[in-house]
């Protein structure tokens, strides 16, 4: 299947969750819900946000100088913003990212570079948010449904898992070299630079920057959890611990359009079972969407201020344009000889 087509199966699926959710709520009561948001809260949640994202930038960076590569913080702040903007016209929530390896390959690293830092910053960023979800589990099961808990370990334990094979090459080596098929594609030198690239971090990384990735959360958290109050949902701290990281999960799962209708059909799934009614859950997710489109449009903006600023030098330094004469005829020299 092309890009063209899986784009548009995304779209119609997206379409579609949408239109199944929207269809069990009463709009007129989702409309009251939205109605009713406090704005100043809302701005702290828009506030947060921003804030989350600088400390996703630093973790990038951090990850960038893993690898012996150093790229300026604003710079990272500027391709966030930036891969947020074009998140809300790419198929999946991970579109901006590959805006991202584009921009940072075309001007600051190699290609395989910036491929492992942007997977490795998801990576981790899943991470912290999943060991958050975690601890909220192990320290209180009360109101959360079983399926879930056991989602959350396993999802929790596969990431554990999947993070700490980057950093044994060794491992994966010898794995590579009795599968035939896995060591003919590695051979390739492209392949072969990613692999290196992907697996050229070592514990030290991973555990700083899930450390990093902690604050993160606590950011989003917060986001979500200003939106809620906002539309004067009142809900324990802990569901917010619990269900934000799912939710981000979901958000990044290769199935719709930016996440639409999956994350208002994820909202419905985790906090209509704890009390919070099916309008109210859809307006906290298109509140969020709303958040995180505000933080886009910054994203545009920078983007084509940056892409200005990049232009104007060379605009610059291009000469006037000189008319044109053309070369003196036979006739004349003669005459000017003469």
């Amino acid at each position: 299947m092309n890009k063209k087509w899986s784009s548009l199966l995304k779209i119609g699926l997206s379409l579609i969750v949408l239109a199944v959710v929207l269809s069990q709520i009463s709009l007129s009561e989702l409309g009251r819900e939205l109605q009713g948001v406090d704005l100043e809260l809302f701005g702290l949640a828009v506030l947060f946000y921003l804030i989350g994202t600088g400390i996703r930038a630093y973790r990038w960076q951090m990850l960038f100088r893993a690898l012996g590569e150093h790229i300026s913080y604003w710079r990272l702040i500027e391709l966030y913003l930036v891969g947020m903007f074009f998140n809300h016209f790419l198929p999946t929530g991970m579109g901006g990212d590959v805006v991202k390896i584009y921009e940072v390959s075309r001007r600051e690293s190699h290609t395989s570079v910036a491929i492992s830092t942007t997977l490795t910053d998801r990576l981790t960023g899943i991470l912290g948010s999943s060991l958050v979800a975690l601890v909220a589990v192990l320290v209180d099961r009360r109101d959360v449904p079983g399926l879930l808990a056991q989602a959350v370990f396993v999802v929790s334990f596969g990431i554990v898992a999947g993070a700490l094979l980057l950093t044994r090459r060794r491992w994966l080596n010898a794995i590579i070299d009795r599968i035939g098929l896995f060591r003919r594609v590695i051979s390739l030198p492209r392949v072969r630079r990613l692999y290196e690239a992907l697996t050229g971090y070592t514990l030290s990384d991973i555990l700083k920057t899930t450390l990093v990735s902690l604050p993160f959360t606590a950011m989003l958290i917060l986001t979500q959890l200003c939106i809620a109050r906002a539309l004067n949902v009142n809900l324990a701290l802990k569901y917010f611990l619990l269900f934000v990281p799912l939710i981000a999960l979901a958000n990044v799962l290769p199935i719709s359009f930016n996440g639409l209708g999956v994350r208002e059909g994820t909202y419905q799934l985790l906090f209509v079972p704890v009390g919070v009614s099916s309008a109210a859950a859809v307006a906290m997710s298109l509140a969020f969407h709303v958040v995180r489109l505000i933080v886009g449009l910054v994203g545009g903006a920078v983007y084509v201020f940056s892409n200005v600023r990049e232009q104007w030098p060379k605009r610059q330094a291009q000469p006037d344009a000189q008319p044109s004469v053309p070369p003196p005829s036979e006739e004349h020299k003669q005459q000017r000889t003469g």
